[in-house]
């Protein structure tokens, strides 16, 4: 049994998943996650001994989206009941001034690389990674604050922008992850990265998103774009040949990282043909691995997702899931048993959904040297 704060590794991808259904619904007509609740990040919360879930809300006044950060605790044990989410509201700023547009989404806390759902402090504090949204753009920027609670307070010198037209994030940095890689100060960032201008590297999906790094300097707080991690595939027609989605990693066993990430088969167009979807469906979820000994290079995608769109069967639509299954979250439990949560269904009325994997068994079962 895991116990919190201890490492964990995975020793084999996980195949079999069972559906849990529906964990975190929309709220009421007029709430402020009323449209979508989606890109969980869940982290053990010390202070008040329990699971708390950060995640991206939407609400529409008039036909117009309104984007926020939503956070939900868990009492503990949460194995007992994974729908046992208690909504604490919308997550407040202390500093609004200091975001760069009046939306924001998709938030991630900084946490331990080699404890999944392990928040790491750095200089005292908890930090919160968020995509913001302004005149047309988007951008990373980072808060903190002494507890997960909040309010937080953006700190801007850490604001993570986008490239020069011609660069790989030349639209916009999106969808962060942060890990605090103490042994080398520094803090790796990984985001989706959006072209402005047709990417040469990739001329198969000229536009489509990538993951790139950005490292922090944990002494100074520099900030340094370090390059992509994982392109979108090269055979084309694969579940990640059309862009790279949210990334989060795990450590390996036997040496190396997994990641749960989300990706497409399908390119996106130009700006000129459509300026609002660069994300087309569908999104799928899977894993990558890289070999690497520091988990900034070398990524490459499992050649399966867990899901392919078609096979989601007929009493799950029923429910909501379909059209795209997006940014996927792996939320180890104390058993060391996974669940893999995402947000699913139509545009702008998605909802958290989850499937469950008994990986303890499977692990024992490797051990002993028999197929999972």
């Amino acid at each position: 049994m895991l116990n919190r704060g201890e490492t964990f590794s995975l020793m084999e991808i996980p195949e079999r998943w069972t559906r849990l259904g529906k964990i975190l619904e929309r709220g009421k007509p007029g709430d402020f996650d009323s449209c979508v609740t989606g890109d969980p990040c869940i982290v053990w919360n010390p202070e008040r001994q329990c699971y708390h879930m950060f995640y991206f809300a939407q609400m529409k006044i008039d036909g117009v989206e309104h984007n926020r950060n939503g956070h939900a605790i868990a009492d503990n044990p949460i194995a007992e009941n994974l729908r046992n989410w208690k909504k604490l509201g919308e997550i407040e700023f202390t500093n609004y001034e200091d975001m760069l547009g009046k939306n924001t989404h998709k938030p991630w806390i900084l946490m331990d690389p080699y404890k999944p759902n392990v928040a790491k402090k750095w200089k005292g504090y908890y930090w919160l990674f968020t995509s913001t949204f302004a005149s047309g753009r988007k951008f990373v920027q980072a808060a903190y604050c002494k507890t997960l609670e909040g309010p937080w307070t953006i700190e801007p010198s850490l604001n993570i922008l986008p490239g020069d037209e011609h660069a790989p994030d030349g639209l916009h940095v999106d969808a962060p992850t942060a890990y605090y890689f103490e042994e080398r100060e520094k803090i790796l960032v990984f985001y989706m990265g959006y072209p402005l201008k047709p990417q040469g590297d990739t001329e198969w999906t000229p536009y489509g998103s990538r993951s790139l790094t950005v490292e922090i300097d944990a002494v100074s707080g520099k900030i340094r774009k370090t390059g992509t991690a994982l392109y979108p595939s090269g055979n084309r027609g694969s579940w990640t040949s059309g862009y790279i989605g949210g990334l989060q990693i795990i450590k390996a066993q036997r040496g190396g990282w997994y990641a749960l990430i989300n990706a497409s088969p399908t390119p996106p167009l130009s700006l000129e043909d459509e300026c609002d979807m660069r994300e087309p469906a569908p999104s799928l979820g899977g894993f990558a691995f890289t070999e690497a000994e520091y988990p900034n290079n070398g990524w490459e995608a499992a050649q399966e997702p867990l899901e392919h769109e078609i096979d989601i069967p007929e009493n799950a639509r029923k429910e909501g899931e379909g059209v795209n299954m997006w940014r996927h979250h792996l939320f180890v439990l104390p058993s060391d048993d996974l669940v893999c949560i995402y947000n699913t269904g139509d545009y702008g009325s998605e909802q958290m959904f989850a499937k469950f994997c008994e990986y303890s068994k499977s692990c024992e079962e490797i051990k002993k040297g028999e197929t999972p």
